[in-house]
């Protein structure tokens, strides 16, 4: 699979790098959460906001929060 938006593949990379997360064959969701983290803050460039998140503690956890699951019940006892 290929990113629909190349520009992109540097902020998930750097992303993968900060974090250790994958991204292997969740490329379409991925580029979604990636545009809602861009929107939230305000940005349009995919440059702009890499330079951002690479900076901005808070808007890097942003962006994890966009690209994770953040439920922790799913293997948990009921």
């Amino acid at each position: 699979m290929t990113w629909m938006q190349p520009e992109l593949e540097s902020v998930a990379g750097l992303v993968s790098k900060r974090t250790g997360l994958s991204f292997v064959n969740r490329l379409d969701s991925v580029e979604l959460g990636i545009r809602r983290a861009m929107i939230k803050a305000h940005l349009r460039d995919p440059a702009a906001f890499r330079e951002r998140i690479a900076t901005d503690a808070g808007a890097l956890d942003e962006l994890i929060n966009e690209l994770t699951v953040g439920e922790t019940y799913f293997f948990s006892e009921p």
